[in-house]
């Protein structure tokens, strides 16, 4: 990867998503076009983030464009928002008074993606994970519907820099399964 120059990202597709399960149909959220309208906000959260993230990495000159031709030395991000759950803001703030009842709001956010070398359609890096909010004794981000999925993506962009701006060596690690208190 260290031969590119540039990287187009891509708008995070929405059209494939997972079907949500059981509980995750019982959402406020998911009432008229709301859930379809969140996706497509999450969405173009997701690949502004990995505009600015990829934009910025430190060891080596990467240019990111939102033109994706098929000149040399250009590879493009292709994303897609596979799985999204809303958060339940209700079930969390229930938790205050009704220990262990937020054990009902676990929203998860499921990404799929890839890098493709522009001139010739090849995958060159392939990635997939779905992220569920790590255990904490309190985290604000889920007294909102979708602050734990903003707070994932930011995290991925972060991680995909990384994993850019390495030597095909680096490890990427996720943030440890604890946090006593998660922003």
């Amino acid at each position: 990867m260290s031969s590119y120059s540039k990287i187009a990202v891509k708008p995070m597709r929405v059209d494939e998503q997972r079907p949500l399960g059981f509980l995750g149909r019982r959402n406020v959220r998911n009432i008229g076009k709301t859930y379809q309208n969140d996706s497509v906000a999450l969405a173009a959260l997701g690949s502004r983030k990995f505009s600015e993230e990829l934009g910025a990495t430190p060891n080596r000159k990467v240019s990111v464009t939102d033109n994706p031709g098929k000149s040399k030395g250009l590879m493009v991000l292709e994303t897609n928002l596979a799985q999204m759950e809303p958060g339940r803001p209700s079930m969390q703030a229930l938790n205050l008074l009704v220990p262990f009842v937020s054990i009902l709001n676990r929203p998860s956010l499921g990404l799929e993606g890839r890098f493709v070398d522009a001139s010739t359609g090849e995958t060159l890096f392939a990635f997939s994970d779905l992220e569920r909010p790590e255990i904490s004794l309190f985290d604000v981000q889920k007294f909102t519907y979708y602050g734990v999925h903003r707070r994932e993506l930011e995290i991925w962009a972060e991680q995909l820099r990384r994993v850019v701006d390495g030597d095909g060596n680096t490890l990427v690690r996720d943030p440890f399964v604890f946090q006593p208190v998660n922003w």
